[in-house]
């Protein structure tokens, strides 16, 4: 989520890391058996709860961030009319890393 396509092959070679989408509705094939039915529905929960989990994960990591900077370093990224910042958490750790170089705890 916050590491580049880079880094993270070297901590997960061979495992590449897709990020999670929105699954839509769920439709079953007409004339599917009950089992098909349960098979795609079983699929259709685990997908949208990795869909929210990824959300939910994001949003915790920016409101972080958030919190912990100064409101004058974020107000470039913040939408003029909305005033809300984009939920992509490494959008955001790319923008401050450009704009202000490495920054450490303290």
């Amino acid at each position: 989520m916050i590491t580049s396509p880079a880094t993270y092959f070297t901590i997960a070679p061979n495992t590449p890391f897709i990020i999670p989408v929105d699954p839509g509705t769920l439709t079953h094939v007409q004339g599917a058996t009950y089992f098909q039915i349960q098979a795609a529905t079983t699929t259709y929960k685990e997908q949208l709860m990795t869909f929210h989990s990824y959300q939910l994960v994001q949003r915790a990591l920016v409101q972080q961030v958030l919190e912990a900077m100064d409101a004058k370093y974020l107000s470039a990224l913040r939408n003029r009319i909305t005033e809300q910042v984009s939920s992509d958490i490494r959008t955001l750790i790319l923008h401050l890393f450009g704009i202000f170089g490495k920054f450490t705890p303290q």
